[in-house]
C-alpha cells in the first residue's frame, strides 16, 4: 500500500479562507489543488507534490505588471510560501532575473 499525502492541519484554515480544497493524495504524484483569483484580475494556480514532505508549485498571473511568474518551493506547508506568492500575484513583491 503506498503511503497517502495529506493537507497539513495548520493549514487548513487557509486552505478555506481561500476556498481550496483539502487534499489526500497517493506519494509522489503531482496534484492540482486549485486556482486563487484576486480582485485587480491576478490570479494563482496551485499544485502540490507530496514525497511526502509538501513541494508546492504555482503558477503566478499579476495583472498590474502583465507577468507571468512559475515557482517552484523546497518542502514547507502552504501557508509558509502563500505570503510571497500572493504579493506577487498583487505586485508588491516582484522578481527579475539578473541573467
Amino acid at each position: 500500500m503506498s503511503e497517502r499525502v495529506k493537507t497539513y492541519p495548520w493549514d487548513l484554515v487557509l486552505f478555506k479562507e481561500l476556498g481550496l480544497e483539502p487534499f489526500d493524495i497517493k506519494s509522489g504524484y503531482k496534484h492540482h489543488v486549485g486556482k486563487v483569483d484576486f480582485e485587480n484580475g491576478s490570479w494563482v494556480q496551485i499544485w502540490v507534490v507530496g514525497e511526502p514532505a509538501q513541494f508546492w508549485e504555482f503558477e503566478i498571473y499579476d495583472n498590474e505588471a502583465k507577468t507571468r511568474y512559475k515557482v517552484n518551493t523546497g518542502s514547507g506547508t502552504f501557508g509558509d510560501f502563500w505570503p510571497c506568492v500572493s504579493k506577487m500575484a498583487r505586485n508588491l513583491f516582484t522578481v527579475r532575473c539578473c541573467v
